[in-house]
């Protein structure tokens, strides 16, 4: 589900951007690539957490062997991480350049539904009552993502702005 919901929001906000005169620029592309870059190594991440969670659980003792192994998994689950949150964050950022500039389809003031709006945002869910604060901050990524590919849907699926393309016969 996770992975479907940013292909099709990766998809779709790589579709949208379109020149005044409705021709497709190359931004899109940039976008839909990089948004691959973060699915990809986001996915690298997913996997990591069983391996951080197995060694947290059993590396805390004082064993140097073992410490060893905690400060490694760490090490490679935050350089995954990154790599997945650098394109997101880049990906964000030429977004919301491009939607404040009038270069999509979609309206300015979508600008509020931008994943990195959301993201930052989350980091005041901590002081949600429990169990609502661990939901958003655990799920602040994809909920972030979700909630701009509902606005995507619903500012862009309209007859009278989706561009039509025709395929050259």
């Amino acid at each position: 589900m996770d992975l479907s919901q940013h292909v099709c929001a990766s998809w779709d906000s790589g579709t949208s951007i379109y020149t005044s005169n409705q021709r497709r620029v190359g931004w899109g592309r940039v976008m839909l690539a990089a948004f691959f870059a973060m699915m990809v190594t986001g996915s690298a991440v997913h996997t990591l957490w069983a391996a951080k969670g197995i060694a947290m659980k059993f590396c805390s003792a004082s064993d140097s062997d073992c410490a060893t192994v905690l400060i490694l998994t760490k090490s490679y689950w935050i350089l995954a991480y990154d790599m997945s949150a650098i394109p997101g964050w880049l990906n964000a950022a030429l977004l919301a350049y491009l939607v404040i500039a009038g270069k999509t389809i979609y309206p300015r003031w979508t600008i509020v539904a931008n994943p990195a709006v959301f993201l930052l945002l989350s980091t005041s869910a901590v002081y949600l009552p429990t169990p609502f604060g661990a939901i958003v901050v655990g799920g602040s990524t994809n909920l972030s993502i979700a909630a701009f590919f509902a606005v995507s849907l619903w500012t862009t699926r309209s007859p009278s702005i989706v561009p039509q393309v025709h395929s050259p016969r």
